[in-house]
């Protein structure tokens, strides 16, 4: 929408460490103001494919 235009999507790129318990990782970053209005108002549920586990962390202290 018009009031998420500002936001950048980057990605999806594979993690630093790529596997990790037999997991495969990769990482989408949303670079701009209050991505967290945007996944409240789109939630991980409507675009999580099935078998898939996502997790997200706002405002990361690292990116390993």
């Amino acid at each position: 929408t018009e009031e998420f235009k500002h936001i950048q999507l980057i990605g999806p790129t594979p993690c630093f460490y790529q596997r990790r318990a037999a997991w495969y990782r990769w990482q989408i970053l949303l670079l701009g103001a209050q991505p967290s209005r945007f996944l409240s108002t789109y939630p991980v549920s409507t675009w999580q494919p099935a078998g898939v586990k996502v997790e997200i962390t706002v405002d990361p202290l690292n990116l390993l």
